[in-house]
């Protein structure tokens, strides 16, 4: 949220919901740049573009990613850390 983290599966949820009560997600774009770790852990970087309607206003957002995918004893991968902060392109 830019201020702080974010944690546990509610918080999120409520974060988000939060956030759509005042904006609708338009279009969003995600362009994966590396993937790499091992069995038990799975690194991924990205960028995110996502346009949203607030008000009257479209607005977008690109956003730089790390998320972090851990192994699942039945041989899955669930997400277990997104993190992510606004991309300042120059």
């Amino acid at each position: 949220n830019g201020y702080d983290f974010v944690i546990g599966r509610e918080n999120i949820k409520n974060f988000w919901a939060e956030d759509f009560k005042t904006s609708k997600l338009l279009e969003m774009k995600t362009t994966v740049i590396t993937v790499d770790g091992n069995d038990d852990l799975i690194y991924e970087t990205g960028k995110t573009t996502s346009r949203g309607l607030y008000q009257d206003s479209v607005y977008v957002v690109t956003v730089k990613y790390i998320n972090l995918w851990k192994k699942q004893t039945d041989g899955t991968y669930k997400l277990d850390i997104d993190f992510w902060n606004k991309d300042f392109i120059k």
